[in-house]
């Protein structure tokens, strides 16, 4: 009735809720269902909005105000809608559908067609909206079912990673309820609410972070046995630090860990099973839980540029699984995409029995507490403080978030700088994720021949205990 045709996007605004997860009904009309994360500042929310240029808008109320000014300004749009009832400007969700109409007739939706745009970056230069068909949407749930939650209509599913990530949509969510599990859905993650929810609700499957499984392990109201229905986890985000796994499988004896390995653009592309995980302690075969296991059915996986000596080249994978295309931007696919295989950029090998073992980031991407963070983005930011002359932000370990932004400042001649208040200037225009948790100053920063900053030699002065400091 509003004149919505087929290929439009939907943009949502939201945490998790029932009424979100009803939005992604409407692929089934050939709309392109776009989730942005809510974490993300008001500046980034609206080079999004531009770039997927959405004729219908949803949010909830704790984020309308920050696009409900650029939303009066955005020309695609010709509905706004607020799940939390009607808003100026914006319709109320639940009022809107009962003024429906008789439903429509179902177009043909061809697998290839897009169902959904997740923003990968966004943040670094242009923003970047990975394009999930239909055809690569419906085999990562079901390869999320089979292979990764192995799930049953008798299963209980908690639902709270975020909706605006491919982990918590495609692999969890959408798998747990195309599966027809019960699911409980939560809005965020919060420790006790978790805790609580996992044993009033007698949850069996659960996908987590590293992060999260720390903080429900530390939780003063968990205890050993408290969860005897939880059959499986499902981690994967983050790097998983040995220790902590070991911990968690010791304190949640009875419970399987299943690690998977997958990104936006590759999909499910690897699963280290809960046998692998057994194995590993009980033969003592401790390297295979650095593993993130063999390819799930379906994937191929090789090592491109691969060094004769150690093996060791870019992950390129190819299954029915992987993205389309980016949004708009025929350049950045290219770069990633070729005859059907998709360039992860991620640093690997693969050991003789077909086992994924990842060394490094090609493009020095941080991954803290499950989010993504680009050092370059952070970088330009610290560069518009004044006395600022060089910065270079990486990487370091964190007990809670597996990896923390660190950056390394060097002042401009005569400058007197305070890294609380470089810190709150960060704050005001960055997500809090992305600002540094520490931040500390040096004299130069070491470069390489082509005069590139080398982030390896700031995480090892950064160990050694900050030489460079002036």
């Amino acid at each position: 009735a509003r004149g919505i045709a087929q290929g439009a996007r939907v943009a949502v605004l939201s945490k998790n809720s029932i009424a979100f997860a009803e939005v992604f009904g409407l692929v089934r009309l050939g709309l392109v269902v776009v989730p942005l994360n809510w974490r993300l500042a008001a500046s980034d929310l609206q080079r999004l909005l531009d770039d997927c240029a959405p004729e219908i808008l949803i949010v909830d109320r704790a984020h309308l105000d920050v696009v409900r000014d650029h939303a009066a300004t955005l020309g695609s749009l010709r509905l706004r809608l607020c799940f939390d009832g009607p808003q100026d400007g914006f319709e109320g969700y639940e009022a809107f559908l009962s003024g429906a109409g008789a439903p429509p007739k179902w177009p043909v939706v061809a697998p290839s067609e897009p169902a959904s745009i997740i923003y990968t970056s966004g943040t670094t230069g242009r923003p970047k909206g990975a394009v999930i068909s239909h055809r690569g949407a419906l085999a990562n749930m079901r390869a999320a079912q089979a292979e990764l939650l192995q799930l049953s209509p008798g299963d209980r599913a908690l639902a709270v990673m975020p909706f605006f990530h491919v982990g918590g949509l495609w692999y969890h969510f959408l798998a747990a309820v195309s599966a027809g599990c019960e699911t409980t859905i939560l809005p965020e993650f919060a420790p006790t609410t978790v805790l609580e929810t996992l044993k009033r609700d007698r949850i069996t499957v659960v996908h987590l972070v590293p992060t999260m499984i720390d903080a429900l392990l530390t939780h003063p109201g968990f205890a050993p046995g408290d969860l005897p229905g939880l059959r499986r986890i499902f981690y994967a985000g983050s790097p998983m630090p040995e220790a902590l796994l070991r911990r968690a499988m010791a304190a949640l004896e009875g419970c399987e860990f299943l690690q998977a390995y997958g990104s936006t653009e590759a999909g499910v592309v690897s699963a280290l099973t809960p046998l692998d995980h057994r194995r590993a302690l009980q033969d003592d075969a401790g390297p295979l839980l650095r593993s993130c296991g063999l390819p799930v059915a379906g994937c191929e996986v090789r090592v491109a540029g691969a060094h004769p000596e150690i093996g060791i080249g870019e992950i390129e994978v190819r299954s029915d699984g992987i993205f389309d295309s980016y949004w708009r931007r025929p350049d950045a696919t290219q770069e990633v995409l070729s005859g059907g295989w998709v360039a992860t950029g991620d640093l690997g090998r693969l050991d003789p029995d077909g086992y994924i073992f990842l060394i490094d980031r090609k493009n020095d991407m941080i991954v803290t507490g499950g989010e993504n963070v680009f050092p370059t983005e952070v970088e330009d930011h610290l560069l518009r403080i004044d006395g600022i002359a060089e910065a270079a932000v990486f990487s370091t370990p964190h007990p809670r978030w597996v990896e923390q932004v660190t950056a390394a400042v060097v002042p401009a001649p005569g400058a007197r700088l305070d890294a609380a208040d470089i810190a709150a200037r960060l704050r005001a225009d960055l997500a809090p994720y992305k600002c540094p948790k520490e931040i500390f100053f040096a004299d130069r920063l070491p470069r390489n021949g082509a005069g590139k900053v080398v982030r390896a030699e700031l995480r090892k002065l950064y160990a050694s205990g900050k030489e460079m400091v002036g």
